[in-house]
């Protein structure tokens, strides 16, 4: 229940209890004091010379008249005391509540402000009106100062990332440039040396791999959305890409499409997600199966899913499964991997403003990512 609601119902219960002892202790009032009974008591006493007969002086017939008189007036008075007191409450609760949620129109300015701060504008400070209630000025404040604070530690964060990425690379061109020169001048019988330069030549190409995607996952402004994308032949790439490894496994890669969408977006990172999807899905899946790309078109928005079997996820790591770094429970350790690729597609997926989720059933598995697209 909204905070606006809660201080409504509580000003309107302490409404209703004050106002019904007032109603209680007025009917009663008025049933007491307009009965025969009492008009028979106060009559002589405000009787003078002048007045001709006084209730006690009445007839038993014009006493019941006068007593059914009386008990009319009585019902007329309640029923209009609580009608009234009906429409005061409800006035009463409706101004409660426009009063109340004026008040906190301040605070849920400041909530809605909250809502929209992202990684790409973490550093977005809240303006303060002056006309502020003191505690919000202090809370929108603290929130500035915060967003600050988050803000620096993120610069920090990505200027290291970089730096440390850049600062590798340059030894790393330099080890797989010795390496290549050491693999050339290899004797052809010295299979032991070639296969020890071949495990190093493999090691640094995962390692430039890993440095390439930390490089784009720490900086939010690489990615520029205007390229003229079709779907159908991106993913026709990523198929002759991983032609090999598939064959290796057995595995049929197909694709299946309802219509062939063209819009814009970044065609280099689209198809690094679709090849990361692509490629666990044939990484981990069984031998001798199929890898399906499904695309389809659901309003403005496309929808494609890439389908394997073999790859065991567990419940409770869906919602893991797209942070840097995480890898599944039952991943076989020998399947090699840094933990980066679905943390890239989700983060490539989300700067075209989409989505990106996975779904299990059994050992089927399906990521899914649907992107909003703008015809070309």
């Amino acid at each position: 229940m909204s905070l606006q609601k809660q201080i409504t119902l509580l000003v309107s219960s302490l409404l209703v209890g004050m106002s019904l002892i007032m109603l209680l202790f007025s009917v009663s009032g008025a049933n007491k004091n307009f009965s025969l009974e009492r008009l028979t008591h106060i009559a002589p006493e405000m009787a003078d010379s002048s007045t001709e007969a006084t209730v006690s002086e009445l007839t038993p017939k014009e006493g019941n008249e006068l007593g059914a008189t009386l008990a009319k007036a009585r019902k007329a008075f309640s029923s209009k005391i609580i009608l009234v007191w009906l429409i005061v409450i409800i006035i009463g609760t409706i101004i409660t509540y426009k009063l109340v949620g004026k008040s906190l129109g301040s605070l849920v300015n400041l909530q809605k402000t909250m809502l929209n701060v992202s990684t790409r504008n973490i550093g977005k400070q809240i303006d303060i009106n002056q006309k502020q209630p003191q505690e919000v000025k202090e809370l929108s404040l603290s929130f500035n100062e915060m967003s600050a604070r988050l803000d620096e530690s993120f610069i920090k964060q990505k200027n290291f990332v970089n730096n440390a990425a850049h600062e590798l690379k340059t030894p790393l061109a330099v080890i797989i440039t010795y390496t290549q020169l050491l693999q050339m001048n290899l004797n052809e019988n010295d299979y032991e040396s070639k296969k020890m330069t071949d495990a190093i030549l493999s090691s640094c190409d995962k390692f430039s791999i890993t440095l390439e995607q930390l490089l784009i996952l720490a900086n939010d402004n690489l990615l520029q959305l205007t390229d003229q994308i079709n779907i159908d032949e991106l993913i026709h790439d990523v198929f002759i890409g991983l032609k090999t490894q598939a064959t290796e496994k057995q595995i049929h890669l197909q694709k299946k499409s309802a219509k062939n969408s063209q819009f814009k977006g970044n065609q280099a990172m689209l198809a690094v997600a679709v090849k990361n999807l692509v490629e666990n899905a044939i990484k981990y899946g069984d031998e001798e199966s199929s890898v399906t790309v499904t695309v389809n078109t659901f309003g403005k928005n496309l929808i494609v899913e890439v389908r394997n079997n073999g790859q065991e996820i567990l419940e409770e790591e869906l919602e893991s499964i797209f942070e840097p770094f995480y890898r599944g429970k039952k991943i076989n350790n020998q399947a090699i991997g840094n933990g980066l690729g679905l943390a890239l597609v989700k983060k490539i997926i989300q700067s075209h403003s989409g989505e990106v989720s996975c779904s299990i059933q059994s050992k089927a598995a399906c990521f899914c990512f649907s992107i909003p697209i703008q015809n070309v």
